[in-house]
């Protein structure tokens, strides 16, 4: 499991709202339908995938399904004062086919871990320009 974390100048509740608006605009639903339904897309290659979200307290839980594999992402909002919070993104991979999870041992071993947080630190970048900028929660 790979874990980053990141200082947002936002309140948690402003950040909170903003990153829930960007997966409504990503899976082309309102807010209500967010968690209570699971969304079906393909991949690049025509392959099919779920994902389903599910907000556990500060916790925004994103699973993708796709054949044998399942990969979950949680993004983790803590609020440190009133004007900023931190926001933390980890990422497991699992799978049910051996040589697959072994692929997956093996990208979290220390060394070729860095290549992975390397990854998840630019998509928190990313997420930390929308919400200081003030991206219009849905």
């Amino acid at each position: 499991m790979s874990h980053v974390s990141l200082l947002i100048n936002a309140p948690a509740n402003q950040a909170r709202n903003i990153l829930e608006s960007l997966f409504c605009e990503a899976f082309h639903c309102d807010q209500a339908q967010l968690t209570s339904k699971t969304h079906t897309l393909q991949d690049a290659q025509g392959h099919t995938m779920t994902q389903s979200l599910k907000l556990a307290g500060p916790d925004l839980i994103l699973t993708t399904q796709k054949d044998a594999d399942t990969v979950t992402t949680t993004y983790t909002i803590v609020p440190l004062d009133a004007s900023s919070c931190t926001i933390g993104l980890s990422e497991t991979a699992l799978s049910s086919v051996k040589s697959r999870q072994l692929n997956y041992s093996f990208f979290s071993l220390p060394v070729v871990d860095l290549i992975t947080k390397k990854r998840l630190k630019r998509r928190l970048r990313v997420l930390k320009y929308r919400i200081e900028m003030g991206d219009q929660p849905c």
